[in-house]
């Protein structure tokens, strides 16, 4: 039997799959690199750290991770967060769904998380701001 080639998305390192505190801690300094305050860290950390939890309660590895389970969980994370700090935690898990497919752990995914609406255009462009001046 001839052995299938897995596909790669151009210009992606591939990595080994690893813990996943390891990912959460390389996230942490792919932030320090992007020049993120200690205090976003530290949250952002904590936001991921319960994105992580709620992996490990269904089993899931990085590796399983598309964009229908990352909607998923990040539904789940916010039934589970205060009110009050939902968005923060939800801009906590784009930033690391971003690094893991910057670095080539899973395929970038593109998450629904702006609606058509004037207020989700404004917010899609805010966004993409941010990500060039940062």
């Amino acid at each position: 039997m001839a052995k299938q080639k897995k596909t790669q998305i151009p210009g992606q390192k591939k990595r080994a799959p690893r813990s996943l505190e390891f990912y959460r801690e390389d996230y942490t300094a792919w932030l320090e690199e992007r020049g993120y305050t200690k205090g976003t860290i530290k949250g952002y950390s904590a936001g991921v750290g319960i994105f992580i939890e709620l992996m490990r309660r269904r089993n899931l590895a990085v590796g399983d991770l598309n964009a229908g389970r990352v909607d998923s969980l990040k539904k789940a994370l916010e039934r589970q967060c205060p009110a009050n700090g939902a968005g923060n935690y939800r801009f906590a898990v784009n930033r690391f769904i971003d690094y893991l497919g910057e670095t080539g752990v899973m395929a970038p995914t593109k998450a629904s998380k702006y609606d058509e609406t004037a207020k989700g255009r404004l917010l899609a462009d805010y966004d993409a701001y941010l990500r060039r001046h940062r």
